[in-house]
């Protein structure tokens, strides 16, 4: 094998055994990184790769965009400097070994590696929109519709890691995932990839995504993983990590104990909030799994774009409605045709499986209906109504069935009443039930049985 030095002398190198193929190197001008032309001389012929724009740099590593000759394939390069002695060369071959043998539409494809005397090259998907941490960067916290856009993308790539190769990924940030053509996310960077059966108890990762039991090395498995997603999560939210501080030992510091919050005033949904909180806490056996979070009602009672425009690497894109969201919503999660009840003080959304309530703040909330028919009683709070028109009455009959959850209701009753809705209340109570209600809940405050007199005097409640 023989290598070109920018003088055109030609320098010897002896071809080793191991794991990795042998490449031939133009050097240009430019120095040590100034490597303009790549020949991959492994297989039956030739394959050159041409050196184009700087994409970025990891803790071992630069990333090029290159071009193949033969395909004419524009690829990304990641170069790796072999005589780094930070980096064991063991390491080196995982990051091969794992990468070239996962397949998956939400992570950065691998399609070659090779090496020479000084250097290693990783050959992979290009990813033309950079990585989420520059989409941070320029827009600071994106809409939930976006967070849940990416975060089941997260999810179902970590999911396959976790399940189907048996591999924690150890360093999930949003600089690891990348962004591709068509606004879709792709992991990257498997360097301090590590399958579960060959686990090793160490202190890797990035501090602002690094799980508190890395911190403290008392060994750590797949739920590392959920904590740096939950970071990754509350990053895109917020604007900013969780632990993020003005030096290293106080960011551990912090993590260690856990101690964040969520800044007031940003208009997190409760769901958002939830998922986060589950997420990032010290014990990992709490922390929901990639699929757990699929099914969390953060991912499955939101808006969710079928895709996304380019315009969001830069600021927030259009969406629908809050009412449109919700047809969209319940009409992916129920595959019902979706029919609009009469307008209370709030949006609802009916299937035969289930109503969904649209809140004013653009919140969301379903309720399923079961085989038991219940109710959930509060002053001033709205009803869902589920029944057919009555086409002989002059206003629409409903059988009641539910009202909203709130905080300040506690019981549940079990009913199968007829009420006659006319828009915005309903005109026909029963006395006896709120009375009922009235004598259950003794620890209701003054203002509340107020209410409630003033509701069975007046022969009405909302």
């Amino acid at each position: 094998m023989l290598l070109k030095g920018e003088n055109n002398s030609i320098l010897k190198s002896t071809p080793k055994p191991g794991l990795f193929r042998l490449a031939w190197t133009r050097e240009g001008i430019e120095g040590e990184n100034g490597i303009y032309e790549i020949v991959d001389l492994s297989g039956s012929c030739e394959v050159k790769y041409f050196r184009g724009r700087y994409l970025g740099k990891g803790g071992y590593a630069k990333c090029y965009e290159v071009t193949q000759d033969i395909s004419n394939k524009v690829l990304a390069c990641k170069i790796v400097r072999k005589n780094l002695h930070l980096r064991e060369p063991y390491q080196e071959n995982r990051e091969v070994m794992i990468h070239q043998s996962v397949k998956h539409p939400y992570v950065v494809d691998f399609h070659s590696y090779f090496e020479d005397d000084r250097f290693m090259y990783i050959i992979l998907e290009l990813c033309e929109k950079q990585s989420l941490l520059q989409l941070s960067n320029k827009r600071g916290a994106v809409t939930e519709p976006e967070a849940r856009y990416f975060l089941r993308q997260i999810c179902e790539g970590v999911m396959y890691l976790h399940e189907d190769e048996n591999v924690i990924h150890q360093d999930l940030k949003l600089g690891n995932i990348f962004i591709t053509s068509g606004m879709n996310l792709k992991i990257g960077d498997f360097g301090l990839a590590m399958e579960l059966d060959r686990f090793e108890c160490k202190q890797v990762g990035t501090p602002n995504y690094i799980a508190p039991e890395v911190v403290k090395r008392t060994g750590h498995g797949i739920k590392a993983d959920m904590w740096s997603i939950g970071c990754i999560l509350y990053t895109l939210l917020i604007g900013k990590p969780p632990f993020e501080t003005g030096s290293l030992k106080q960011t551990l510091t912090k993590i260690k104990a856990c101690d964040f919050e969520i800044p007031k005033g940003s208009n997190l949904s409760p769901e958002a909030t939830r998922l986060i909180l589950q997420l990032i806490q010290l014990d990992p056996s709490k922390r929901p799994t990639a699929r757990e979070i699929l099914m969390d009602d953060f991912i499955t009672q939101g808006f969710i774009p079928d895709s996304l425009p380019a315009l969001s690497l830069t600021e927030a894109p259009p969406f629908p409605s809050a009412e449109d969201q919700a047809r969209l919503v319940l009409a992916r999660k129920c595959a019902y045709t979706v029919s609009r009840l009469p307008k209370l003080y709030t949006t609802w959304f009916q299937t035969s499986r289930s109503v969904l309530l649209a809140f004013p703040n653009g919140t969301f909330q379903t309720i399923n209906f079961s085989t038991q028919r219940k109710i959930l009683l509060r002053p001033a709070m709205d009803a869902v109504a589920v029944s057919v028109l009555d086409s002989g009455q002059p206003k629409r009959s409903y059988k009641l069935d539910y009202t909203s959850i709130t905080r300040k209701c506690a019981h549940v009753i079990t009913i199968d009443l007829e009420y006659s809705v006319n828009n915005a209340e309903i005109v026909k109570p029963d006395r006896k039930l709120v009375k009922q209600l009235l004598s259950m809940k003794a620890e209701m405050n003054s203002l509340e049985k107020k209410i409630l007199f003033k509701l069975l005097w007046l022969g009405t409640f909302c």
